[in-house]
Parts: C-alpha cells; sequence; structure tokens
C-alpha cells in the first residue's frame, strides 16, 4: 500500500512537471513563430566569427550572423524589411562581415539618400535561379510580415554549371540542403528545429555559453572565433592579383572583331541551355512580382578579369562564358520589361575586389553596394 501510494505520488508529480514544462514552452517558446520553417535545413540563428587570413588581411574576425529565419542584415523586423537580395554565396557573403555586404552596404547608402530602405540578406550558398524560385515557397513566404518592395537578385555565376553540377537540384531545395559539405539528414533538421524553439534548450544555452565565456574571459560567448584559420602563405586575394597580372597581356575590346568572334565561340558552346536559363529567369521575375515585390535583376563579373572603359583584361574565357548568361538574362528583362542593371558591363573592377574567382572583398562588396544604390534610383519611389 505505501509503495503503491509512493508511486501514485511521484506519477502526480511528474504529471505536474510534464504540464508545467508545456505550459512553459507554450508560453516562451517559438512554436508558433514560424511552423513552416521546421523542416528548413540551411543555417539558421547562427553568430560566427570568422578568421579570413587564408582570403583576405583583415585586423579582426569577421563576424557572421543569420537570425531565427535565416536571413542576415540589421533589419529590425521582418516587417520593417523593405528590400529583400537573392543570390548564392556571392550574396549570402559568409567571409565579410556584418554591416559591410554589398546588401547591407545598399542599405545604408539608400537610407542616406533619404529612403526608408530596410535590407534583408536571404542569399543561399551554391543556389542557382531555380533555388531562389523555390526559397519562395518553402522559406520566404513563411517568414511572418516579410513584404519587400523590392527583391535584388544577383544571379547567373551558379547558373553556369546548372546542368553538369552532379547533386544541384538538392543544393537548390532548402529542405534538402545544408549549406555545407555535410549530407542532409532530415532528423538533425528535425532536432534543429526542436532546439531553435524551445525554452528550456534556450535556457541551457545561456547557462552554457555564460560559463564558457567566463572560462574563456571573455563577456560574450558569440564573440568566440569558431572558424580559426592557420599560416597562411599567400592569401586568395594576392592569388587573384597574381593571376590577373599573369594574365595582363590578354585583352579585348567590346564589340570589335575579336569580341564578337569569342562571343560567339562561347554562344555556340552554351546554346543548348541558355534557353532553360531564359525561363528560369522569367518564372524567378514572376515568382517575385506575383508575391507583390518589384524584381530587380543584377547582371555579375567575377575576379579574374577586369572591365573597364571598354576592355576585358584577364582571363576571356571565363568573361565570355559568363557573358553568355548576362546577357541571356538582359534579353529576358528587355522582352518581359523587366527593372535589371547590368553590373558585369558598368561597374568598373579592379585587383583587390576580388579574393577568389567569383567572392568580393569587403572593398569590392563596397564597389557594388554603392554602384547598386545609383542604379536602383530610376525605379525608386
Amino acid at each position: 500500500m505505501k509503495i503503491r501510494k509512493i508511486g501514485k505520488l511521484a506519477a502526480i508529480n511528474i504529471a505536474v512537471l510534464l504540464v508545467g514544462v508545456v505550459i512553459l514552452e507554450l508560453v516562451f517558446g517559438a512554436w508558433f513563430k514560424a511552423p513552416g520553417l521546421y523542416m528548413i535545413s540551411m543555417y539558421r540563428e547562427v553568430d560566427w566569427t570568422i578568421q579570413t587570413d587564408d582570403k583576405y588581411p583583415r585586423s579582426s574576425p569577421v563576424t557572421y550572423r543569420r537570425d531565427y529565419y535565416g536571413l542576415r542584415g540589421d533589419f529590425g523586423a521582418p516587417g520593417d524589411v523593405s528590400i529583400v537580395t537573392l543570390g548564392g554565396s556571392t550574396t549570402d557573403q559568409r567571409f565579410v562581415s556584418e554591416g559591410e555586404t554589398w546588401s547591407d552596404v545598399l542599405g545604408t547608402c539608400l537610407r542616406d539618400k533619404g529612403y526608408e530602405a530596410r535590407v534583408a540578406n536571404a542569399g543561399v550558398t551554391g543556389q542557382t535561379t531555380a533555388g531562389h524560385i523555390n526559397n519562395f515557397p518553402l522559406w520566404l513566404d513563411h517568414v511572418p510580415g516579410l513584404k519587400p518592395a523590392y527583391v535584388v537578385a544577383a544571379i547567373g555565376i551558379n547558373d553556369v554549371v546548372f546542368d553538369s553540377k552532379a547533386g544541384q537540384r538538392a543544393v537548390d531545395d532548402i529542405t534538402l540542403w545544408t549549406e555545407s559539405a555535410r549530407p542532409h539528414d532530415r532528423l538533425k533538421s528535425i532536432r534543429r528545429s526542436i532546439k531553435m524553439n524551445s525554452a528550456l534548450h534556450r535556457m541551457y544555452r545561456i547557462i552554457r555559453d555564460n560559463i564558457e565565456a567566463s572560462r574563456a574571459g571573455i563577456n560574450d560567448a558569440a564573440s568566440r572565433p569558431d572558424h580559426i584559420a592557420g599560416d597562411v602563405a599567400v592569401a586568395g586575394v594576392d592569388l587573384i592579383r597574381q593571376e590577373l597580372a599573369a594574365k595582363a597581356e590578354e585583352s579585348v575590346t567590346i564589340g570589335d572583331a575579336e569580341y564578337q568572334r569569342g562571343d560567339a565561340e562561347f554562344a555556340a558552346i552554351y546554346a543548348g541551355v541558355i534557353g532553360d536559363y531564359k525561363e528560369r529567369v522569367a518564372l524567378l521575375a514572376k515568382t517575385i512580382s506575383d508575391r507583390g515585390s518589384v524584381p530587380v535583376l543584377v547582371t555579375q563579373g567575377k575576379g579574374t578579369y577586369i572591365v573597364r572603359d571598354g576592355r576585358i583584361t584577364g582571363d576571356l574565357g571565363d568573361y565570355f562564358q559568363l557573358h553568355q548568361f548576362n546577357k541571356a538574362m538582359l534579353e529576358v528583362c528587355e522582352k518581359e520589361g523587366l527593372f535589371c542593371i547590368d553590373a558585369e558591363q558598368n561597374l568598373p573592377t579592379a585587383p583587390g575586389d576580388y579574393y577568389d574567382i567569383v567572392h568580393t572583398t569587403p572593398q569590392g562588396s563596397r564597389k557594388l553596394g554603392l554602384y547598386l544604390c545609383e542604379a536602383m534610383q530610376p525605379v525608386l519611389p
């Protein structure tokens, strides 16, 4: 009898505890914050510090943050966002610090001009236009209050390899793509979602981080370097400089006979895929427009050549390859009456703007952000 009473008492206490936990989670947890994002595999709610010694010199580590919804930028609440930027890693810019990405520079510049511009960076590493299209029903449509007036999409680079890159369809599906070299694990996605939404787990993280910070002798656990680079012989930005110097004699004037021959050669190579790319560009613009936003499409360049004063200098093959996609995008823009910006042709580049073939340094990111700020003026109210 006594054992039965003890068991009954224990059962009651456990039940009360469970009810208390449920109430605590319902009141303080984030279970109803954005239930449509439960199965998203991409990085969310991260705060990293990253060394960039192997890419470009910097006096302090890069700060990389994404909020609960997976967005970068200091924009306030999702309902305050007026511009969303789309793209792959060249938009996400994991190795460029908060406030220094081209998305951040664009927002700051527009505010300096008197616009109420709040920019949310929705770049996802590795994605093509197919992924940007998918991101709306899979991700962005589920962010409460997110109704941007403009969506700026810097596209083209990743689409060059769309038909040849193994597993690209998985990369373009953020319920499968982890933004890392690790394979997708759906159970891991579920566990991560539970941790992100749980009030108890948030309390545990706060206590754990404060203890770790105290042991490390710092005040903010988020400032701990998550990625530390070792000794670097030559930084990426210097390797790109060397490559440009080695090909300084390779040059062509835009529009002359040699340029036209090179353009025609690569147009023939990519003739079989450009039609599909045009369809994806048109569908991306329609997907954006259908949600009440103005699409602003932007062509892209590479770090392996310099475009300046009507001449291309450097790796001409790289230029003509990407140019086929940039040219196709502009043709869609003209046909559909879209607002597009030709950064490839009109944004002068220089050594130091890129730390690898496609990713810009803070210097290059600032140039792009300021250029877009001016180029967007005709479409702004």
